[in-house]
């Protein structure tokens, strides 16, 4: 399996385009380009694509685009080539490009909460109706567990769970979507 992101400069989004070729397995369930919009796996889903049919052009809506290729290995097909180019922003672009929410936390124990989020990512989503998106990276020593209790947990829109929701994952943030634990 392979993985990759691409961070376009400030001010610019990614644009890919698939080019000469691009021939996997029809089968989505064994070789697959996966991209998504953002720097994450858990990141909109702009689309899985297998076979032989191009995928069309696809631009970012920030400056990431996040990319994984997996493969069984089994059958090799011709694959993919995709280029590549970071773009300027529209001038009339709406969506103001997001602040990045990522909060590091280590030790025995601890508390995660929105209190935790810096109050400059909290100012600027409320300013431009933005959703928050952060993530939590927690570590403990080599050979120890992480246990997560939730004395209380609220949603600003508890029902929808597209928008509003928990994601909790183990080592990494690129896991597929059945082995998620949504909440």
């Amino acid at each position: 399996m392979l993985r990759s992101g691409s961070r376009a400069p400030e001010q610019h989004l990614v644009r890919i385009d698939f080019r000469d070729r691009f021939k996997l397995e029809n089968d989505c369930d064994n070789d697959f380009l996966e991209v998504r919009d953002g720097a994450h796996g858990y990141d909109e889903l702009r689309g899985t694509f297998c076979g032989s049919q191009f995928p069309p052009i696809i631009t970012s809506s920030d400056r990431h685009l996040w990319l994984r290729f997996k493969t069984d290995e089994n059958v090799e097909y011709d694959g993919f080539k995709i280029v590549y180019e970071f773009i300027p922003r529209p001038v009339n672009w709406t969506t103001p490009e997001k602040r990045p929410c990522q909060i590091n936390m280590t030790g025995e124990q601890g508390f995660v909460n929105n209190t935790n989020i810096d109050e400059e990512i909290l100012s600027f989503s409320k300013q431009h109706s933005l959703p928050i998106d952060c993530t939590w990276h927690i570590t403990v020593k080599p050979g120890w567990k992480i246990q997560l209790t939730f004395k209380k947990f609220n949603l600003f829109r508890p029902n929808e769970c597209e928008n509003n929701f928990l994601d909790v994952f183990s080592n990494k943030t690129d896991i597929p979507q059945t082995e998620r634990m949504r909440k």
